[in-house]
């Protein structure tokens, strides 16, 4: 209901901040007004999406680092591990389930247990059962577990 009603306003002001712009052509100083706005506004959107950071992630890491499981699952992260083979050889392949406002201390683990380990980062729309199901996608807050 939120995003709706956000998503509303912003439609007005769109509307209303082009026709200014399409109603005088003419004037350079409008169109780089509307233009630099809409650059503002992505800006503050993204920085504002990144604060809040509502939701899940899946993060597929593929590390040549055999530990990089163990130290995740001890941190209470939930990982899902395979074995995969890679040009140079046998890598490990995990996939991890994290709530997005623990992205940044997640990723730093990650680096600071292999510095080259390969990450791709999937934003999830939904979930069922499994490990993460079961704890109630719990926070870190700290590198605590808090339910």
């Amino acid at each position: 209901m939120i995003a709706s009603f956000t998503a509303l306003f912003e439609q007005m002001l769109y509307v209303s901040a082009l026709t200014l712009v399409v109603t005088h052509l003419s004037d350079p100083w409008r169109i780089l007004a509307y233009a630099a706005g809409y650059a503002v506004g992505t800006l503050v959107g993204s920085w504002v999406e990144d604060r809040i950071a509502v939701g899940n992630m899946a993060l597929h890491i593929i590390t040549t680092n055999l530990n990089m499981a163990g130290t995740l699952r001890s941190l209470g992260v939930a990982v899902t591990s395979w074995e995969g083979l890679g040009r140079d050889g046998t890598r490990e392949v995990l996939l991890v389930v994290i709530r997005r406002k623990t992205i940044r201390e997640v990723m730093e683990e990650i680096h600071r247990v292999d510095p080259n380990a390969f990450v791709t980062r999937t934003e999830l729309h939904s979930l069922a059962g499994g490990f993460v199901h079961s704890r109630r996608l719990f926070k870190m807050n700290k590198w605590k577990l808090e339910r």
